[in-house]
């Protein structure tokens, strides 16, 4: 049994026995005793904070990365505006309005629920 054999080394890099010990090779992205740190030129892709409008930078390689942006909000980069209300289906007469990261259907007095699809009208209660 050597220190390589449990595979110390995260992130493919590679393990060298030395003596009784290890020493991990690391590839571009990575360094640390055992290739767990992301190397500085990985690190600054996303420094730069690339992605807008509360989109999320998320490394792929050392060239690489893809912006996970919020509903809604699409493009590489997050930088296109999408109506949340496009597409959407509010029925009985309902306004569709842009909420946050989603939308809401604006109920007329006779119809409830997420997109209005459920008719209500009030229930006198009569006491005895």
């Amino acid at each position: 049994v050597t220190a390589c054999d449990c595979n110390p080394c995260m992130n493919d890099g590679v393990c060298q026995e030395s003596g009784s010990s290890f020493v991990c090779s690391c590839p571009q992205l990575w360094t640390g005793a055992l290739c767990e740190t992301p190397s500085d030129v990985i690190v600054g892709i996303c420094d730069s904070d690339p992605c807008l409008n509360g989109g999320t930078c998320v490394l792929l390689d050392i060239d690489n990365f893809f912006c996970n942006c919020l509903a809604s909000y699409s493009g590489e980069l997050c930088e296109f505006w999408v109506d949340p209300c496009q597409g959407q289906d509010c029925w009985g007469g309902a306004q569709c309005e842009p909420r946050g990261d989603g939308f809401e259907c604006v109920c007329p007095d006779d119809f409830t629920g997420i997109t209005c699809r459920l008719g209500w009208s009030p229930i006198d209660l009569v006491h005895v």
